[in-house]
């Protein structure tokens, strides 16, 4: 530079002075230009109105397909139950996932086919019972052992009377059902020899009163099958009752229905006659509708065996029944029948 000369040095100084000018204009003249371009767009943009956002359309998604997320959803729900037993549960609570079954809901939780493998871990039902019958007896004998001082000293302070009166046996049926009337009915049966009858003449009228009630055999499927002797010799009575609310009331009406049968058996100045002999045909009845239309043939009763009489169009009905002119009637009717015959 210092070999130029002054002239050239001044020129070069002119030339350098002119070309900033021209840099600063052209960068104003840039920044013009964009900001006239970006004013006619903003104007553009707050005249035009942007249209609303439209909904994305859903994507069609298939049967198969929506039955493979499933299936894959329960996969993934099982895993995490059988991790969340592992971790809670002890190994015997633990359910077996490895089954295929077990990827779809139980629809019968009961089923034999669905149970997990007996590995004789434990022991079974009836080994449970057994245990259990075995610690009943375990601690009845350990009672007795330590209450047999006890048990020495009463037994010697009062010995054992068989009681002289006689026995009642009780049952009682539980249905479980207190809205059933059945759960409430009360039923006495009682044999008729042990019953405080006084003579040949109240056992009959006895017998009489009690109508349907009386059976010569236990009542039931052997009512026809009376015994020869002992208790059951003059047959059985049975009364039932369930018109009250309880079981206790039933029973007591019951009882007292049967004392008012034994008091008015034993009345001397009964109206019923002395000679008056029982109706069997109600046990006929409930024979042939047991053996289903069919009479029984192995009946013992002398009752039964003979041959009923007609009175009036009704078949068995009892000759003691009627007044001694009627029963005239009852036997010329009975013989011209069997001169027919």
């Amino acid at each position: 530079m210092s070999l130029l000369s002054r002239s050239a040095r001044s020129a070069l100084a002119v030339r350098r002075a002119a070309a900033v000018p021209t840099q600063a204009a052209r960068f104003e003249s840039t920044d013009a230009s964009s900001s006239s371009a970006a004013k006619p767009a903003a104007d553009k943009k707050s005249d035009k109105k942007v249209p609303a956002k439209q909904p994305a359309k859903k994507r069609e998604v298939s049967f198969e397909d929506r039955e493979l997320e499933r299936k894959l959803n329960l996969k993934e729900r099982v895993r995490k139950q059988s991790e969340l037993e592992r971790t809670t549960l002890r190994p015997d609570q633990q359910k077996s996932y490895n089954a295929p079954y077990a990827v779809y809901p139980k629809r019968n939780p009961w089923d034999i086919n669905k149970l997990p493998e007996f590995k004789w871990d434990e022991p079974s039902s009836a080994g449970f019972l057994r245990i259990q019958q075995i610690e009943e007896m375990r601690s009845l004998m350990s009672k007795a052992e330590l209450d047999r001082p006890a048990l020495q000293a009463q037994a010697e302070a009062h010995p054992f009377k068989l009681p002289k009166g006689q026995i009642r046996v009780q049952r009682t049926i539980d249905l479980s059902d207190p809205e059933s009337p059945l759960q409430q009915k009360a039923v006495v049966i009682a044999p008729v020899s042990a019953l405080p009858l006084e003579g040949a003449d109240a056992l009959r009228r006895f017998k009489v009163l009690a109508g349907p009630r009386w059976t010569p055999g236990w009542p039931g499927r052997m009512e026809l099958e009376q015994a020869a002797e002992g208790v059951g010799a003059e047959g059985y009575v049975k009364i039932s009752e369930e018109t009250y609310a309880t079981m206790r009331m039933n029973r007591k009406s019951a009882s007292d229905m049967l004392e008012r049968l034994v008091a008015a058996a034993n009345d001397a100045n009964s109206p019923l006659p002395k000679d008056v002999q029982a109706d069997p045909r109600y046990m006929l009845m409930r024979a042939k509708k047991r053996n289903g239309g069919a009479r029984d043939r192995g009946l013992t009763i002398e009752a039964l065996k003979r041959n009923p009489h007609r009175v009036g169009g009704v078949k068995g009905f009892p000759l003691e029944w009627l007044t001694p002119k009627m029963q005239e009637k009852a036997l010329a009717e009975q013989t011209k029948q069997t001169q027919k015959q």
